[in-house]
């Protein structure tokens, strides 16, 4: 099988976990089936064309990028969503990743983008051309920055963690896979997030089905602790950086939203999510999750196809997106402290939801 050929069953079977057919966008139009409720508000939304896959807005909070199944990367401003550009490459394989560089203030945009083909991109999103770039046998299934923007880790389907220089790209250290998947030296299973410490720039958290978050320093190759009892399948889990704490969210039945303290690894807070408070019997599996300044935090998934934001300090749920016909499989959040508004953006099927929370 040659390696086009490979591509294009990479492409199928990524995109099948969140396509949808021409049929139900028609639906989504012609209905209009979401319902918003408590702080939530939405702005407008945007047919990206092929099933968004991951989102990242820009560290100035001006224009968000869309990664998407056909292989493209949407830039859009985020006011009034309207298209800037669009980065791509002539192979139309998904993007499963995208992270902003912010070690740069303002334009250029730099950005890092990963791919089903085993592809990491450095991309100059303010004139579309590629920096830099290199390949790997496995797909690429998450990555992320650390706090000084020195390095990107990766996490690859290979099971291994691999960091590099953000500038040449060379390879700093390869956290191994696990041995089994009841490890705790590495991972047994699919890595599906990858979150660095945002005030540590050595610490980096990983997690995905081995339901584990295994937690690294950079600096040496294996696990220096690790939490069980987690179930990640997207970009889950996230820090906060005032309380220490960890916030998981996994896709299951119950306790889909936990939350941890950051140096002991101990469980403080155990919380189920469902459609309704009074609908227990209708969960919400998680595959998002993302903390939306210090007074929000937001989660999203499949099933019930629903975005819930919680109030940080109660973890009670203060607004809502539900009724999709498609579950959410992209999100991220921005503070615009001119306006004071917290933005949320998320991906369901092909529709980007430009979003405001009220305070």
């Amino acid at each position: 099988m040659d390696h086009s050929e490979r591509a294009r069953k990479r492409e199928s079977r990524v995109g099948s976990r969140c396509a949808s057919p021409a049929s139900s966008l028609s639906r989504f139009y012609g209905r209009q089936s979401q319902d918003v409720d408590g702080r939530l508000r939405i702005v407008t939304t945007v047919n990206m064309n092929s099933p968004i896959l991951c989102c990242q807005i820009s560290p100035d909070g001006l224009v968000v990028a869309v990664g998407c199944s056909n292989g493209e990367i949407r830039i859009h401003d985020v006011s009034d969503a309207k298209h800037i550009r669009t980065l791509a490459v002539s192979s139309k394989t998904p993007v499963t990743g995208i992270k902003f560089d912010a070690s740069k203030h303002g334009l250029p945009y730099r950005l890092a983008a990963i791919y089903t083909t085993g592809h990491l991109r450095i991309w100059n999103a303010s004139n579309s051309t590629v920096e830099n770039e290199l390949e790997h046998e496995a797909e690429l299934s998450c990555c992320d920055f650390n706090c000084s923007f020195d390095r990107i880790a990766v996490g690859c389907t290979d099971l291994t963690i691999r960091v590099y220089n953000n500038n040449t790209l060379e390879l700093k250290i390869l956290h191994p896979k696990g041995h089994s998947i009841n490890t705790v030296e590495g991972h047994g299973m699919k890595i599906l997030a990858l979150k660095y410490h945002p005030r540590e720039e050595n610490i980096l958290l990983s997690a995905g089905w081995d339901r584990t978050i295994q937690v690294w320093d950079d600096r040496t190759k294996y696990v220096i602790r690790h939490i069980y009892g987690v179930h990640i399948c997207g970009e889950s889990i996230d820090i906060d950086p005032y309380h220490n704490y960890i916030y998981a969210g996994s896709w299951r039945k119950h306790h889909q939203l936990q939350e941890y303290d950051f140096v002991s690894g101990k469980l403080i807070k155990n919380i189920s999510i469902s459609k309704t408070s009074h609908e227990t019997h209708r969960p919400c599996f998680l595959y998002c999750l993302k903390l939306a300044s210090r007074d929000f935090l937001v989660v999203a998934g499949c099933k019930e196809n629903d975005l819930k934001i919680l109030d940080r300090r109660t973890l009670t749920i203060v607004g809502s997106l539900s009724g999709l016909d498609d579950g959410i499989y992209a999100l991220d959040t921005c503070q615009i402290f001119k306006n004071e508004v917290t933005v949320i953006i998320c991906g369901a099927g092909n529709t980007a939801y430009f979003m405001h929370v009220l305070h």
